[in-house]
């Protein structure tokens, strides 16, 4: 099962879930937005080492972010 297929699934599963999967669908949705992007962007279907590398940098954007805004 390829990652576009496995978070397909999760997504499904989070929105059975309702108010306990709120948070792990929007997480979902942002990563798929941004794998979405890419494509568009790139003009080709991307693997899932590519969809690995999108993973890792949003992460990090995020984890900075939080760091900052502790700082403040």
């Amino acid at each position: 099962m390829s990652l576009k297929e496995q978070l397909k699934a999760d997504m499904k599963e989070a929105m059975k879930a309702r108010e306990a999967g709120k948070v792990a669908l929007s997480v979902i949705r942002m990563v798929n937005g941004a794998i979405k992007n890419t494509e568009i962007n790139e003009k080709r279907e991307l693997s899932d080492t590519d969809i690995l590398g999108i993973l890792a940098k949003e992460m990090k954007m995020r984890q900075d972010s939080l760091a900052e805004f502790e700082k403040g």
